[in-house]
């Protein structure tokens, strides 16, 4: 799907690998590796709380892929996703965007994980605003939903 063409979903491109001890690696579109870690599936076992996907992980990697094929990223390279108007949430605390950042090293691999809430310590990252714009007029958000991502209260 392009920006311009809203009319067929993002083909699902995601092959997903063998489990590894951090998750489940995927062959994400345009043969990008993407690890849906297991830290982001379950809180048990984490000493820090962490956000916590309710998307299945083949669902995970194609929030990813649908991110990078429509270029949703911000000048440093992370890539950001946003719930599409009446879908269900990414996060099980509600949240309703995703955040991937750039791997650190040139041997790490994709990540991400759900965001959103604003008012949660553990969640530092916004959307450029630009980016918040493009996701308007591609009608994937209401006016009222880029407002309250903008003001911080998605």
């Amino acid at each position: 799907m392009t920006a311009a063409d809203d009319s067929e979903p993002t083909p699902r491109r995601c092959r997903p690998g063998k489990k590894n001890k951090d998750g489940l690696p995927f062959v994400a579109c345009e043969g990008t590796p993407y690890l849906s870690l297991d830290y982001h599936q379950s809180s048990s076992g984490t000493r820090h709380q962490k956000s916590i996907w309710s998307l299945t992980r083949p669902d995970e990697c194609h929030t990813f892929c649908e991110s990078r094929l429509n270029a949703w990223a911000d000048s440093d390279g992370n890539y950001w996703s946003v719930a599409a108007e009446k879908s269900e949430d990414f996060g099980t605390r509600g949240q309703r965007m995703a955040f991937f950042p750039v791997p650190t090293n040139e041997t790490d691999t994709w990540h991400g994980y759900p965001i959103g809430r604003k008012n949660e310590q553990s969640d530092p990252h916004d959307p450029p605003t630009d980016l918040v714009q493009l996701w308007r007029d591609q009608g994937r958000i209401s006016r009222m939903t880029r407002a309250r991502i903008i003001q911080r209260q998605l």
